[in-house]
């Protein structure tokens, strides 16, 4: 999913008007543009769209197993 795809889906001409529908900042707009639009927004506007707009699956997974792969492990309780 990229700002095009949110573009055509939300009908609006540019990235200006698509911060208001969405209610994000520009900058954000600017930030999605060149760094990717998060998976986690991706996940989001695609439970939000019923599906109509997909989320980078590749994307989850990489951010999924880096957070899984930085989790501790409990340690054992000591008496």
């Amino acid at each position: 999913m990229n700002i095009q795809d949110l573009i055509s889906h939300y009908g609006v001409k540019n990235k200006s008007q698509l911060a208001i529908k969405l209610k994000v900042g520009r900058s954000t707009m600017t930030e999605w543009e060149d760094n990717g639009i998060p998976p986690q927004i991706q996940a989001t506007f695609e439970v939000q769209t019923n599906g109509v707009l997909k989320a980078d699956r590749s994307a989850l997974n990489l951010r999924f197993k880096t957070f899984r792969d930085s989790e501790t492990k409990p340690q054992a309780l000591t008496a």
